[in-house]
């Protein structure tokens, strides 16, 4: 029979009955995986460089990382003083008023859906499509390079997004408990294949590396590294507004 300690510690609050589920790794994997660490270093390879001559992303990433932190360390405050539920709802509201709190976090609802739709499109053009073009690559097989670009079409987006985000509903559905081994899972294969990414590029010389991506994309491009230089600005030295911006 359970004590009643045993029986206090199961619930957040007693006044609702809400039940713990989440253990502290399952709420350190959610919150670093909800921060999307591989989709904003991936965008900012992206569209820095093109967009920002002259730009260093270390440290463009390290001046965000510090901006983020001093976030990250308010929520931490308004969760120490106000240990409720609710978010930014439950913060503003106390602290402000309530119509300021339902206002904000109306407005963050709807972002998070927008940002949801976002990123069901990011499985296919950051995910599937360079998946299918590096195998059809590596393995001499055109075919598959062409399901790459089949896969960038905003049909075949639509579909596959949709199927994601109704797939990640019926988990949600399904319990907490499925909810985090799933996430564990998927984020144990991130780690995983961040890691081999990361040996393979720090065990390959850079005169190496430009060639072999010139190779693959000369189907398509001619001189793909010399166009991403150009890009870039050609030889644009550090700028630190660009850092910034």
């Amino acid at each position: 029979m359970d004590t009643p300690d045993q029986r206090q510690d199961l619930f957040l609050r007693k006044a609702s009955g809400l039940v713990k589920s989440a253990g502290a790794w399952d709420v350190f994997t959610y919150n670093l995986g909800l921060a999307s660490v591989g989709i904003a270093v991936t965008l900012a390879h992206f569209s820095v460089p093109a967009n920002y001559p002259g730009a260093n992303l270390a440290l463009a990433e390290i001046i965000a990382a510090v901006f983020m932190a001093s976030m990250a360390f308010t929520f931490w405050c308004w969760s120490a003083v106000i240990p409720r539920s609710g978010g930014i709802y439950a913060f503003l509201s106390r602290g402000l008023n309530p119509a300021v709190g339902f206002a904000v976090s109306f407005v963050d609802s709807f972002t998070w859906l927008f940002y949801n739709a976002l990123a069901a499109t990011y499985i296919t053009s950051i995910g599937i499509a360079p998946a299918l073009f590096s195998i059809g690559i590596l393995t001499g097989k055109p075919e598959i390079v062409q399901w790459a670009f089949v896969a960038q079409r905003p049909a075949v987006q639509f579909a596959i997004g949709t199927v994601a985000i109704l797939l990640a509903g019926l988990i949600l559905a399904r319990g907490m408990r499925l909810f985090f081994n799933v996430q564990k899972i998927l984020f144990a294969t991130a780690l995983i294949g961040t890691a081999v990414t990361c040996a393979v590029l720090l065990s390959t010389p850079s005169q190496e590396y430009k060639a072999v991506l010139d190779r693959a994309f000369q189907p398509f491009a001619s001189g793909a590294v010399a166009s991403l230089r150009e890009s870039r600005g050609g030889s644009a030295g550090l700028s630190l507004r660009m850092s910034l911006l």
